[in-house]
């Protein structure tokens, strides 16, 4: 795990040692008996928390304790305060109180610090609070493929339509793309690209099966226009024997942060 010194960005130097001097004198009287020094490692993704934490005593034991109050209490509130516009923050805190000596909070930005299965609830509630313009290699979904929505012209200025599907292809994967659960609605409507005169509405819905993520922009080309999909989707619905596989909500979720991700990144015709 790689730490980094405790900075907060937008505080001065005294801002910095007074936020330390309150967490210092909040955890004082909240800890056992007997301790010399205490360490908390603090960690954090959306709402979801782990902590551990365990107090060096007098007589040189190493005992582990509940996470005191005042540390899931303002630990939170430095986290917040140390986000940075589309960089977010860090995700997990070591904090170290010496009775005797000096007192340090060393953060990590970057490295995926949980130590049990974390909700895929938790990833898109972060992605909510901090819009990141890049999502970190840990975060999950990183492998969903993205079905191109359109190709591009030969001058790759303009979306042009694929080759029409066999009929009896063209309805099974269109059953397959039906069966697929909605990952994530934008929040403004799209055109169709192909129609520049008279362009129909296409809802600006998402969807998964857990190996690739695609728009409505597929099953609607497919619909009007017998479109194909990219060949390589349409080979992996063919493996799977044009039947939708089952998949589970933190699936759906995953996909859904995922897909915010691609709105947030620039979502072009021909993604």
């Amino acid at each position: 795990m790689t730490y980094k010194p405790f900075i907060f960005t937008n505080l001065g130097f005294n801002a910095k040692h007074e936020l330390l001097n309150i967490v210092c004198e909040t955890l004082f009287h909240q800890l056992p008996a007997g301790w010399a020094a205490v360490t908390i490692d603090y960690r954090q993704v959306g709402h979801h928390v782990e902590t551990v934490s365990v107090v060096h005593t007098i007589d040189q034991r190493i005992v582990p304790i509940e996470t005191p109050t005042g540390a899931r209490e303002l630990f939170p509130v430095f986290r917040n305060l140390m986000s940075r516009p589309h960089e977010g923050t860090w995700y997990s805190l070591r904090f170290h109180y010496a009775r005797m000596g000096e007192s340090s909070i060393e953060t990590n930005w970057t490295e995926d610090p949980f130590t049990k299965p974390v909700p895929a609830q938790a990833f898109l509630d972060e992605q909510r609070i901090q819009w990141l313009e890049k999502l970190p290699d840990w975060f999950p979904g990183q492998s969903l493929r993205k079905a191109k929505r359109y190709d591009l012209d030969e001058w790759e200025m303009e979306a042009n339509e694929r080759e029409p599907l066999p009929a009896a292809v063209a309805e099974q994967v269109a059953a397959y793309l039906r069966d697929a659960p909605v990952a994530h609605t934008d929040d403004d409507p799209w055109i169709d690209p192909l129609d520049p005169e008279e362009p129909e509405i296409i809802p600006p819905n998402f969807y998964t099966d857990g190996t690739w993520i695609w728009t409505e922009d597929v099953p609607f080309q497919l619909r009007v226009r017998n479109m194909s999909p990219e060949p390589d989707f349409v080979e992996h619905i063919a493996a799977n024997n044009f039947r939708f596989p089952d998949i589970d909500t933190d699936t759906v979720l995953t996909a859904r942060l995922q897909a915010i991700q691609w709105i947030y990144s620039g979502l072009s015709d021909t993604d």
